[in-house]
């Protein structure tokens, strides 16, 4: 009997967009999704800001591709965008790509996002059960509101095989980004009915994109958004941190020996951004390590993946 092909992860992709590891995250998720390693569901922007939102679309055009007239995608994802709280600020290394007229999108308004909460749990609905993952990077609120709904909670303990957040450390010392939104988290972990995985940023610091990478592996298109953010980041060559890609390539392929998972146990967040965890058997929460051995493997699919054409 032939064996059954190996059906692409679905995917749920929330995200603030404010840091380089973020932006590459979802380059690498396009880039999965054109190797049909995984298939996007979702991708919302967890700030209130309708220019990240713009370039969330930005990116999945781009890696979509053009059909050759003026408006048309072969593929273009609705981007959902909270809308509650103050209007956030752009964060400036978007600017690089958002400045440019080459690049197309279809956000300039409100009215072009979607309403997170309905996206999210609309696509969890549409998938069997047990088959999907959710990554998170930066504020938990869309995911919050979406457990908060008596159907959006059923559809996140029935849907999703795991949560995975990209926040955290779990070597020593704390997390700084982790801080303006700990009690958020801490709500999240109590409401989220079923299994997570955290990738600390030791995870992230130990298999960095390699800034040659950005150098080489991307010249085949003259204009490239990740390449602009990229450079656009910090003066170059600096290699960045990855934390919310492992994240991405954990969701699409944890058939894979890419990392290994701690313990079943429990995570407690601290006030400061720390991470605190304690292995028990009844624990629902593991986090990500990456051994020494498979950095050179782990960075080698960044890069092809990210730079696909």
């Amino acid at each position: 009997m032939p064996q059954q092909a190996r059906q692409p992860v679905p995917i749920v992709f929330d995200a603030s967009l404010d840091s380089i590891d973020q932006v590459l995250a979802l380059g690498l998720l396009y880039g999965f999704d054109g190797k049909r390693l995984s298939r996007i569901i979702s991708i919302t922007v967890n700030r209130n800001d309708l220019k990240t939102a713009a370039f969330a679309d930005i990116i999945g055009r781009f890696y979509a591709g053009e059909i050759g007239n003026e408006t048309g995608y072969r593929n273009a994802f609705n981007v959902g965008m909270y809308e509650g709280g103050p209007t956030a600020a752009t964060p400036a290394l978007l600017e690089a790509a958002l400045s440019k007229p080459q690049y197309r999108r279809g956000i300039s308004k409100l009215t072009d996002t979607a309403d997170p909460v309905a996206l999210i749990r609309n696509a969890l609905s549409a998938m069997n059960d047990d088959t999907s993952a959710v990554v998170v990077a930066g504020s938990p609120t869309n995911l919050l509101n979406v457990v908060q709904n008596p159907d959006g909670k059923v559809w996140a303990r029935r849907k999703p095989r795991v949560l995975i957040i990209a926040a955290g450390r779990f070597d020593h010392g704390d997390d700084p980004s982790l801080r303006p939104h700990a009690d958020a988290y801490r709500k999240l972990l109590a409401e989220w009915p079923g299994n997570v995985v955290f990738v600390g940023s030791e995870v992230g610091d130990a298999a960095p994109f390699p800034a040659s990478s950005i150098e080489s592996d991307f010249k085949w298109a003259p204009n490239h958004p990740i390449v602009d953010v990229y450079r656009a980041n910090h003066s170059m060559p600096y290699d960045a941190s990855t934390r919310t890609m492992a994240a991405v390539l954990y969701a699409a392929q944890s058939d894979q020996p890419y990392f290994k998972l701690s313990p079943s146990g429990r995570v407690s967040i601290g006030d400061d951004g720390s991470t605190r965890f304690e292995a028990t058997p009844t624990g629902k929460h593991r986090y990500l390590i990456l051994e020494s051995e498979q950095k050179d493997r782990v960075i080698k699919t960044y890069t092809q993946a990210t730079s696909t054409q």
